[in-house]
């Protein structure tokens, strides 16, 4: 399989795991030394952080769900050449929070054979994260929500 075949057969796996929001499938996903970048930097505080932590993140996200997040993947660019692929996405989920969803582009950085991912830059809506993030941050506080 080529590269760019195996990138795309890995951006169909991530699809398929984060819409069955199987977190151990999705880390199975990444590289060692994988890294998620959250843009906008300015409006998101955004940082680097590791697989383990971007999985941490989710399962406190995935706490709060109160039917299956459903993500959608679309307009893809790829670079086989590059190990690169990008395109748009929406999620959206009701939590115990309110109302779940954003919208961005996700760019995906890809090991030279394809099948692993060794950096995510996910651009996001960052007024509807930050509201989001500031609920679940309040949640957090005084425990997973009922």
């Amino acid at each position: 399989m080529s590269s760019l075949a195996a990138q795309k057969a890995t951006i169909a796996q991530l699809l398929a795991h984060v819409n069955s929001w199987n977190l151990e499938a999705i880390a199975a996903l990444f590289a060692p030394g994988f890294v998620r970048v959250l843009q906008p930097g300015r409006s998101v505080e955004s940082r680097e952080v590791n697989g383990d932590e971007l999985i941490l993140g989710l399962s406190r996200l995935g706490s709060t769900f109160i039917t299956p997040v459903k993500y959608d993947f679309r307009n893809y660019v790829h670079d086989g050449d590059a190990h690169k692929s990008s395109f748009e996405f929406t999620n959206a989920a009701e939590t115990r929070l309110g109302p779940f969803g954003l919208e961005g582009v996700m760019i995906l950085e890809f090991t030279e054979d394809g099948t692993k991912i060794f950096r995510l830059v996910e651009y996001v809506d960052s007024k509807v994260y930050m509201a989001f993030r500031e609920k679940l941050a309040a949640a957090m506080k005084g425990g997973p929500p009922n």
